[in-house]
């Protein structure tokens, strides 16, 4: 199997992720079963007045908490209180947004979590509905790509769709799935071109690539941010990215909707939320202290040590997300038909 080089850029992110990881004490584990009842004041100068959680439905360690335990930090000068990290994963994510659904509206409790994510569990019957939320805000778009071994024979998103058009169901396209949004990106490309792949779907990103770099499946669904070094080697090809415009620092990579005349937003983007409920004033004093958060430089660098910095205000993520569910609807009961 050819092995994807580590390079010296390479290090150096790990070295920086590994020292933000030390820097923080990692997200507790904490199920709450029973939904809390708790008053809430309309006074707007008692609030905040006691520590804050926020939650993140995925395990300790990964992207999503060290996102989360750096917003915590720096919220913590903003709001004047502790902001304490709390990882509760389980079911694809389900558990820690029921557990968020089940506290108090009063904005003592933050959920972080990719959007389209949110969105697509929603819609299979998660236990809840995008509407029982307000998102607050996001940093974070991790951009999809179609990627191929540097030694492929495609050159170009042309080129493989010509060999699916050419061989049915054969050309073989891994991705994160079975139902999940990189599979859904797969399925967009079909109905564009009018062709029919093999789709295969993994459980992670590493299963992916291995399965790309060792001549497992033709091409691949992956994050492009994190393969500038594998790109800039000739390790992979990137022939398109799941954007509606091209991506800064890979401004030579075309978007799909360049090729296809389609666009498509294809992205992690990991943001903020509350609970439906939340007093209107609270609403805006998180959103300010994100945005200000947000939007310090010395929060942007650490940031684009994890993951992608890109700013998105209130009103533009709940436009993203509204958007997502629209978009994602067909295409749930498509990838449900397809991989029962």
């Amino acid at each position: 199997m050819k092995r994807l080089l580590v390079s010296k850029k390479l290090g150096a992110l790990l070295l920086a992720v590994l020292l933000m990881m030390a820097m923080f004490t990692g997200c507790a584990q904490n199920v709450v079963n029973e939904p809390v009842t708790e008053s809430v004041t309309d006074d707007k100068n008692e609030f905040p007045t006691k520590p804050i959680k926020m939650v993140v439905p995925w395990s300790p360690g990964g992207t999503s908490d060290m996102q989360a335990q750096l917003m915590a930090h720096h919220l913590e000068k903003e709001l004047g209180v502790s902001v304490v990290v709390e990882c509760i994963p389980g079911a694809s994510g389900v558990i820690g947004v029921m557990t968020t659904k089940h506290l108090p509206a009063d904005g003592y409790t933050i959920l972080m979590t990719d959007g389209v994510g949110f969105v697509m569990r929603s819609l299979l019957d998660g236990g809840y509905t995008v509407d029982e939320f307000v998102p607050l805000g996001a940093d974070v778009r991790d951009v999809q790509g179609i990627i191929v071994r540097g030694d492929s024979p495609y050159d170009s998103l042309e080129d493989i769709a010509e060999a699916m058009k050419a061989n049915p169901d054969k050309i073989k396209i891994g991705a994160i799935g079975p139902i999940a949004p990189r599979i859904q990106l797969v399925l967009e490309l079909e109905e564009m071109f009018g062709v029919t792949s093999n789709a295969i779907p993994y459980k992670g990103e590493s299963d992916v690539l291995a399965a790309l770099l060792g001549g497992h499946v033709d091409a691949a669904v992956h994050p492009i941010a994190n393969l500038a070094d594998a790109i800039e080697d000739g390790e992979v090809k990137a022939l398109a990215v799941g954007w509606d415009e091209r991506l800064e620092g890979f401004s030579d990579i075309p978007t799909i909707g360049e090729i296809s005349g389609t666009d498509t937003q294809n992205a992690s983007v990991r943001g903020y939320y509350v609970k439906k409920g939340t007093p209107e004033y609270i609403i805006d004093i998180l959103d300010e202290a994100r945005a200000k958060v947000a939007k310090k430089q010395e929060y942007i660098d650490s940031i684009n040590k994890i993951a992608p910095y890109y700013f998105m205000g209130k009103e533009e993520f709940i436009e993203f997300i509204n958007v997502q569910e629209t978009l994602m609807g067909n295409w749930v009961t498509v990838m449900q038909s397809r991989f029962k």
